[in-house]
């Protein structure tokens, strides 16, 4: 089989990958923005408090950002320094890109396989939280997901830079 058709397909299930997450991270922020709500209501009319809401939503805001991550990857939503592109010039402003996407990838994977062992530290001495026994390696595990989808978003991009892959879009997407 063609190393260069499999390494498409691979870029696309990451891109395919991404886009399901970035729907995720944007279901999370609308169910973290319905729980405060209640949480607000029900302490200004009941004068009751729900310490689950604020645990939860806590939860729910950091995993929308980190599930969200990877769909910045993608599009180049994230910062990027497009003056320094200009003053290099090519070839040296994508030396640049495939370097610095490198090195995000070497890092993601070290937090990944970082945050991988922290849920798999949880999960086998019983951790749960403090106010609503939640397993703490349930979402200790999702960030690892989400840490792991990164990853293969960079390392998606580092393909793209280095074997020009620029032409392959999942629908939806203008990256």
């Amino acid at each position: 089989m063609n190393v260069r058709k499999v390494i498409g397909r691979a870029i696309r299930f990451a891109d395919c990958l991404t886009l399901a997450m970035a729907w995720v991270a944007g279901g999370l922020v609308i169910l973290v923005t319905i729980l405060i709500l209640i949480e607000v209501v029900s302490r200004s009319l009941l004068n009751i408090s729900m310490a689950f809401a604020w645990e939860f939503s806590s939860i729910g805001a950091g995993l929308a950002m980190l599930l969200g991550t990877p769909y910045a990857f993608l599009t180049y939503g994230h910062i990027r320094l497009t003056l320094l592109d200009e003053i290099l010039g090519q070839p040296w402003a994508s030396r640049l890109a495939i370097l610095t996407t490198l090195f995000g990838l070497i890092v993601l994977v070290g937090i990944t396989v970082a945050t991988g062992q922290l849920a798999y530290y949880s999960y086998s001495r019983g951790v749960t939280s403090f106010a609503t026994d939640l397993p703490l390696a349930l979402p200790q595990a999702v960030i690892c997901f989400g840490f792991l989808a990164a990853s293969i978003q960079l390392a998606a991009a580092l393909a793209r830079l280095t074997m020009d892959f620029d032409n392959l879009n999942v629908k939806g997407v203008d990256g």
